[in-house]
């Protein structure tokens, strides 16, 4: 298998088109809005779960990968269970591998119960 290519990480905007992502998860989570959005995921926003980084005391990452390029910020702010979507950079981070050619967009979500 190849090395992964580091891939530039993106200023995003709500109505930025996103192909490839890594969505932040901070806890508590509940395993319902968690499994809300995995189904969400796959059956409207065809996306493909690359991976996922789970931990019970930090923050779970899963990385997507969309068919097709989709507002992915603005999609999920409007799901009910997503109390904010914030897109993220960490100070320092330029770029982060990914497999694909596609820019990376990273993701804050805080979801709840509804």
């Amino acid at each position: 298998m190849a090395e992964p290519v580091p891939t530039p990480l993106l200023s995003t905007t709500p109505d930025t088109p996103v192909s490839s992502a890594d969505l932040i998860i901070s806890p508590p989570m509940e395993p319902g809005p968690v499994l809300r959005l995995h189904k969400w995921l796959k059956d409207v926003a065809e996306a493909e779960i690359d991976w996922v980084n789970a931990s019970l005391n930090g923050d779970t990452v899963i990385r997507i990968s969309l068919r097709q390029a989709v507002p992915l910020a603005k999609m999920l702010d409007g799901l009910s269970y997503v109390v904010e979507v914030n897109p993220e950079l960490e100070p320092g981070d330029e770029t982060v591998s990914s497999d694909s050619d596609s820019p990376l967009h990273r993701f804050r979500l805080v979801l709840t119960e509804e």
